[in-house]
């Protein structure tokens, strides 16, 4: 048979020997929400199709040819009515779909994501601030969900590997031995793999916030500074990162000045050299 890859997420119980799904405590809510709107749509059309309000005191027979024209069709025509009849529209106070956002934050909390984030609407009460407070606890949401997925990553090729090694003509070479209930490669000196799973990142939108960060760091003088040329070409997306650090390197690979003229620059290197003991 096929081997299969058990990927255990959001593990509960006292062994927590299963998972549940991401999503699996907010489906009940979800379902809460959607029929919330889907009665908030029916109220809408109900009323939408009475185009007034007509009140009568003491005369039953314009009540009664009032309630017979309703039977007609849509909305419109003619109405019927006496001195003493009142008119109104109808009101649509109470019929208002923000009203269901508490059962939206519960999917949000459920999937582990702001209600901002997730119904596209920052309320009323501009609640920019409490999104951008959420987004860093999302971001770790997220980025476990990440490490969960790049170890099952790992599992999976390690499984290949192994299989490749236990095969009787296969390049790959190597020793598999029993311990316990576990199968362990021995590989060859020199030759054991590194796997690398590699996702996306996460962006992260404050991008003045990240700048600024990297500024104080250097402000207190305990970085290099091409580590710190390294952290602000990461935040600012610079594809080259290893091209521009090049750039700002010598040929031993210390800093130099990007403001430093040329000659100053020669020079410095050259008492370097002559402090190393090379020749000039």
């Amino acid at each position: 048979g096929c081997a299969v890859l058990r990927v255990r997420v959001n593990p509960v119980g006292r062994s927590a020997v299963w998972g549940v799904g991401d999503g699996w405590s907010a489906l009940t809510w979800v379902r809460r929400y959607s029929a919330f709107l889907q009665d908030t749509q029916a109220l809408y059309e109900a009323l939408t199709k009475i185009a007034r309000f007509v009140s009568s005191k003491g005369n039953p027979a314009a009540t009664a040819r009032a309630a017979a024209q309703a039977t007609l069709g849509p909305a419109g025509g003619t109405m019927y009515g006496d001195a003493g009849s009142s008119i109104s529209t109808p009101s649509f106070n109470g019929v208002d779909p923000s009203l269901g956002r508490p059962y939206a934050a519960m999917v949000a909390a459920g999937v582990g994501l702001p209600v901002t984030v997730l119904t596209a609407d920052p309320g009323q009460e501009g609640a920019r601030a409490v999104a951008e407070t959420l987004d860093r606890p999302m971001r770790l949401a997220f980025q476990a969900r990440q490490r969960v997925w790049a170890d099952a990553y790992r599992a999976s090729i390690m499984f290949k590997l192994r299989m490749c090694v236990e095969a009787p003509n296969h390049p790959l070479k190597g020793t598999v031995r029993q311990v316990g209930d576990r199968k362990i490669i021995d590989w060859p000196q020199g030759q054991e793999p590194v796997i690398d799973v590699i996702f996306p990142d996460i962006q992260d939108d404050n991008l003045e916030a990240a700048v600024e960060a990297v500024s104080k760091a250097a402000g207190t003088n305990t970085l290099h500074p091409l580590t710190i040329a390294r952290l602000l070409l990461t935040v600012l997306e610079v594809e080259d990162v290893e091209g521009e650090l090049a750039r700002i390197t010598g040929d031993d690979g210390e800093w130099v000045d990007p403001q430093m003229s040329t000659a100053m620059a020669a020079g410095m290197d050259a008492a370097r050299r002559a402090r190393q003991g090379d020749d000039l």
